[in-house]
């Protein structure tokens, strides 16, 4: 006929409604006293002196049961909160909010977790900001936060910030022991042959200012930076940072993990012809090249690059072989398969010409 439960959870008490009356009474019944831990049952004999007492629900009491709290934890994508026990904790799934249950007078506690190189930003507890550096209920050392006993439905909510960005350079397989070295302004980033690899990855304050600096070896060259990428290998704003830069010092702000390549030469920028036999010399164009030939045949090779001329042969008897696509940094180390461009014309007036990956518009 009626069940409550007592303010404590620990007792169910059940009116149970009995066949036959006793004399003189409508009906009489039996209370049961229910160990909620046990399942435990103790039927309560009846009172004479009232009866109806047990035919009736409301007499059991104004009961309302064991009062609980629910606890709303809040984070945004950064980082994560987390009960202590692992149970609950904020993810995409969960659309970075959970709920847990919890008794009067408990003291839930959670782990407040940045992502790397993320820190907490704000905390807010019922929708108020806390001052968590000095809230003696936030433990710096485990960031935990430990609720004050709750007598109401709380919520923590907690934003992350980033305060540092990795900044990594590299050298080409070809030229990482001999042809320069990386530095930075503010220092951190001093990446030669004869350093720590570690030390051409460094972390940077968010926001800082860095200027990467490559400086080439005795008798070597820097021909450019090729980066602006990602962790995941992306050009950065289209590589407005520092790609295809041909100075030797870049400056930009951190504002994300950016990885650069510094590119060095064993001949100087400009000098993007190399002719061989008889020996070997180097020269920025093509018509530079015809020009000093001796020989009675010669091999030309061109980097990958464009050349704006019109070069003339006009070396009698002289049979020339002009190859392009060779390396972009002028080491001349490979030829791919990408041609190299003559923007102009090319014109044999003497000689042999036998031409090879070069195109001509």
């Amino acid at each position: 006929m009626g069940l409550a439960i007592t303010p404590d959870g620990t007792t169910l008490y059940a009116v149970n409604n009995t066949a036959a009356p006793a004399p003189g009474f409508n009906s009489l019944g039996s209370l049961s006293s229910i160990n909620l831990f046990s399942n435990a049952i103790t039927n309560l004999p009846n009172t004479l002196g009232n009866p109806y007492f047990f035919n009736s629900p409301e007499a059991l009491g104004n009961f309302i049961g064991p009062q609980l709290y629910t606890v709303t934890a809040t984070s945004d994508t950064n980082g994560t909160v987390a009960s202590t026990d692992g149970s609950k904790i904020t993810s995409e799934a969960n659309g970075n909010t959970f709920t847990q249950i919890v008794s009067p007078g408990d003291r839930p506690a959670y782990v407040l977790a940045p992502k790397q190189y993320y820190r907490v930003n704000n905390i807010a507890i019922n929708g108020n900001i806390i001052d968590f550096r000095t809230d003696t209920n936030y433990n710096q050392t485990t960031s935990t936060y430990t609720f004050s006993p709750v007598n109401s439905d709380p919520s923590i909510d907690v934003t992350f910030i980033k305060d540092f960005d990795y900044v990594s350079v590299t050298r080409p397989a070809d030229t990482v022991t001999a042809n320069g070295a990386i530095t930075s302004t503010p220092a951190g980033i001093n990446c030669s042959a004869s350093t720590s690899p570690s030390l051409c990855s460094v972390l940077f304050q968010e926001g800082t200012i860095v200027t990467i600096v490559a400086t080439p070896n005795p008798s070597k060259y820097f021909v450019k930076w090729v980066g602006d990428r990602d962790k995941n290998g992306l050009l950065i704003n289209n590589g407005a940072l520092c790609d295809g830069l041909t100075t030797p010092a870049c400056a930009f702000p951190m504002t994300t993990y950016a990885h650069f390549t510094a590119v060095f030469s064993d001949t100087p920028v400009n000098d993007v012809v190399r002719m061989l036999s008889p020996g070997t010399s180097f020269y920025p164009t093509i018509q530079g090249a015809f020009n000093a030939v001796t020989a009675p045949t010669t091999d030309i090779q061109l980097a990958l690059a464009d050349f704006t001329e019109s070069p003339n042969l006009n070396v009698s008897g002289a049979a020339f072989k002009l190859s392009g696509g060779w390396n972009a940094d002028k080491t001349f180390t490979a030829q791919g398969p990408t041609p190299s461009t003559i923007t102009g014309t090319l014109t044999v007036t003497q000689g042999t010409l036998t031409v090879d990956n070069i195109a001509i518009k």
